[in-house]
């Protein structure tokens, strides 16, 4: 299942803001910014198995990251070794996104259900597309939930 883009004009993007998706999404991120203010940072939490599974791919992006310092020569436009990082993560994106899902044969809460590799797939990409555009150098600082 490849990803398809959907918000391409304003009216998309005016039918976005309005759908259930949308304020299911603004509200868990409210809700956690409510729950979490004038809260420590701790460093001994307990995490649920899940957390911690995202936490493992997180760390792996992390190190990634590290494996591919920037470039030491000028540009004016980001540092051209995302690019070879983003390789990185568009080859490794699925084994990733295993790490925090489990193979279920399909999906249940799709309607047709889909076989779990087309899932596992649809979400890599999502992950691949989250950072940025190798193309472009730009970096994904958050304009998809922009409004």
């Amino acid at each position: 299942m490849g990803l398809t883009k959907r918000i391409i004009s304003p009216t998309d993007l005016r039918q976005w803001a309005s759908s259930i998706a949308y304020n299911e999404i603004l509200n868990l991120i409210n809700s956690v910014n409510n729950k979490l203010i004038s809260q420590p940072i701790q460093n001994n939490l307990v995490y649920s198995k899940a957390i911690s599974l995202v936490c493992e791919v997180l760390d792996k992006l992390q190190q990634a990251v590290s494996d591919y310092p920037p470039e030491e020569q000028p540009q004016r436009f980001g540092n051209k070794s995302f690019r070879r990082w983003f390789t990185w993560l568009q080859e490794n994106a699925i084994s990733l996104c295993s790490i925090i899902f489990h193979d279920h044969g399909t999906t249940d809460f799709s309607d047709p259900p889909i076989s779990y590799t087309e899932a596992l797939e649809e979400v890599a990409g999502y992950l691949t597309e989250s950072v940025g555009n190798s193309i472009r150098i730009d970096y994904g600082t958050g304009h998809e939930l922009a409004s």
